[in-house]
C-alpha cells in the first residue's frame, strides 16, 4: 500500500508557516525584553511600540495558533495519508464468517 508524503496534510503546512512566524516574534520580543532595541536607539520605532502594547497578547495567541494546528495536524494524519488510496481491507458486503454450513 502506497502512503502518501507527510505534506499531504495541510495542517502540516499551516503549521510550519505559524511555527515561523511564533519564532520571529519570540525572537523579537526577547530582543525587546533584554533592552537590546532600547541601546540601539529604536525606543520609537513601531515594532517597539507594537510589541510594548500587544506583544504578550500576540505571543499568546500565536502559541495556541500553533498548538491547535499540532493537534489538527496529529488528529487527521492517517486520514490525509490514505485519502483516495485503495482500501486492503476487504468490501462490507463480502462475508466474513469462515465457518462451514452443516446440512
Amino acid at each position: 500500500m502506497k502512503i502518501r508524503s507527510p505534506l499531504a496534510n495541510p495542517f502540516y503546512v499551516a503549521l510550519l508557516v505559524a511555527a515561523a512566524v511564533f519564532c520571529v516574534t519570540c525572537c523579537a520580543y526577547a530582543l525587546w525584553f533584554g533592552g537590546v532595541f532600547d541601546r540601539g536607539g529604536w525606543q520609537n520605532h513601531v515594532l517597539v511600540d507594537f510589541l510594548r502594547r500587544r506583544g504578550e497578547r500576540v505571543l499568546a495567541i500565536e502559541l495556541a495558533v500553533v498548538a491547535l494546528l499540532t493537534f489538527a495536524s496529529l488528529a487527521t494524519d492517517q486520514w490525509w495519508r490514505t485519502r483516495g488510496l485503495p482500501s486492503s481491507s476487504p468490501p462490507s458486503s463480502a462475508p466474513t464468517s469462515t465457518a462451514k454450513e452443516e446440512s
